[in-house]
This record gives C-alpha cells, structure tokens and sequence, in this order.
C-alpha cells in the first residue's frame, strides 16, 4: 500500500465557541483506500463532530487535514466534499419528490458522470422497496426511507468515502441488514473506496 493516505486528520482540535469546551482534542487519524473504519463512543462524544470535521462542514481550530497527500484550498472544498460525502442522521432534502431530489446534484453539475434511474431503481430493490418510491414527496417519507435515499443520493455520485454517521439509527432489522449488506457491495466494488461508520453500539 503507499506510504501517502487517502485522508490524514494531525492533531485535529475542535472547541465549542459557547462553551470553550474541548471537543476534539489533537485527534490523529488516517484513511486508506479499501478500509472500512468503525467510529464507536456514547452520545455526545464527538463522533458527529469528527465526521463532519473530515467533511469540511465544520470549522476545526488547530491542525490539518489532507486528502491524498495535500491540504484542501478552499476552491477545492466543492469538489472534495463530492468525494468525501457525510450522511447525517437527519438528512437534508429540497421539495419535491424523491427522483427530484436524487437527480438534483447531476443537475447542479456537482456529479462526473450521468444520472441513471434503472441503478436507482435496482439499489431501492435491494432495499425492500418499489421503484415507485421515486414518485412520492419527500416529505411524505418516514425518518428510515429518508436515510435511505439520502444513502442512494450519495452513492449516485461515485464518492471515493463515505462518512456514515448512524446511518441505520431509524431502521428496523430486516432494512438494517439490507443497507448493510448494499454498503458492503458498493465498498466493494471499488479498491479505492473507503468509509467511516459512527455508532453508539459496538454491536
């Protein structure tokens, strides 16, 4: 394996600006291609913060991040945050309808390659669910469906890591195994993919 890694966090410090609360504190982590990293501690231990700390959601105070050997100049943030994508617990979504809201980032440029329905249709499928699901209002989803469209969204752009921040707290057993056996598949089928997984449960 090279010496140089995909994503390399040295000594990485977050505080709180309202409380001067050390949030990270120095944190040194490195990402490889291919690995799948689990991130585990009870709530409120900075597993979200960490996360988004590496997605250049939050500001951090001290230290450095680098991606594939280099710091990330802000002109390049767009472009690092398509392939480095965090997965809140609670995603995001504009109106409209679900197809609507997966194609959108093809829409704004933001994807590099074209958006194909039929593969959407065939991830909803390993899913449990109908290709009629992409005709539904998004805000007509439960908190489970939300997460995983926000999950297809995201893999819909051929991102070299993921950030999985809980991403089956709202999901019932059987939906649970079948997220993750679809996270497994898409880790891999690329050699160069990798992703960090938070939880609460070491399980």
């Amino acid at each position: 394996m090279s010496s140089q890694h995909l994503i390399e966090l040295s000594d990485l410090t977050r505080t709180d600006p309202s409380s001067s609360q050390t949030i990270l504190d120095r944190v040194n982590v490195n990402v490889d291609s291919g690995e799948r990293i689990g991130v585990v501690g009870p709530s409120g231990s900075g597993k979200t913060t960490l996360m988004r700390a590496i997605a250049i959601l939050d500001p951090y105070h001290s230290g450095s991040l680098r991606y594939e050997g280099k710091l990330i100049e802000r002109d390049e943030v767009p472009n690092y945050r398509r392939q480095v994508i965090y997965l809140a617990q609670q995603p995001a979504f504009a109106d409209g309808t679900v197809a609507e809201n997966i194609q959108l980032p093809f829409q704004l440029g933001i994807a590099s390659s074209d958006f194909d329905r039929s593969v959407v249709e065939t991830w909803l499928s390993q899913l449990g669910k109908p290709a009629s699901l992409l005709s539904q209002q998004v805000d007509s989803l439960s908190g489970g469906e939300k997460q995983l469209v926000s999950f297809i969204r995201a893999i819909a752009l051929s991102p070299q890591v993921l950030l999985l921040d809980e991403p089956t707290a709202a999901l019932d057993a059987e939906t649970n195994s079948q997220l993750e056996q679809l996270i497994v598949d898409w880790h891999q089928s690329d050699e160069s993919r990798a992703l960090l997984w938070s939880s609460h449960d070491l399980a």
